[in-house]
């Protein structure tokens, strides 16, 4: 775990953290935080978000990590099974081919159905213009669902990270 992303989100909560004890950054029950004269055991439920008992407040333990991807699984065609990668220049020509195929109902350069790379670049082949545009709308729900979370969070409020997998027919 990148205990720096934790403590990024935790100063960016107001009142601030004056506190964190960690004996174990894998167990999120032994992580103790203190936060304007509470005491906050964190859950073993961890790592979305821990509640305080009392005045409710929010710690994000595991921000997502955009390098990570999102795993998507296809229900009508398994070769389309994968983690795709989120990063902004992957959005943009994902983007940028899915305003294509809205615009014409149809794949550019002729294709019938597209290949997609993976986040580890292996291509899937057989994305019909239907699932290619369920792929850019979950990415687009992801990605938007995660800096909604991080907005909320930065402001002392409650939220949940997106699923990280998701499924398209």
């Amino acid at each position: 775990m990148d205990l720096s992303l934790v403590h990024n989100v935790l100063a960016a909560l107001t009142p601030p953290i004056e506190g964190v004890s960690i004996e174990n950054a894998a167990d999120y029950s032994s992580w103790t935080i203190w936060r304007d004269g509470m005491t906050i055991k964190l859950t073993d439920d961890a790592p979305a978000l821990a509640v305080a008992q009392g005045p409710i407040m929010a710690v994000a333990l595991a921000v997502p990590d955009p390098s990570a991807g999102i795993q998507i699984t296809s229900t009508s065609n398994s070769a389309l099974n994968g983690t795709y990668a989120i990063d902004p220049t992957t959005q943009n020509k994902l983007t940028s081919i899915a305003a294509y195929v809205a615009v014409n109902q149809k794949f550019p350069a002729g294709q019938a159905t597209l290949a997609w790379p993976d986040a580890a670049g292996v291509l899937h082949q057989g994305f019909t213009t239907s699932q290619f545009l369920a792929l850019g709308s979950v990415i687009a729900d992801y990605v938007t669902g995660v800096e909604l979370a991080r907005t909320l969070l930065s402001t002392g409020n409650l939220a949940e990270w997106p699923a990280t997998s998701v499924t398209i027919s």
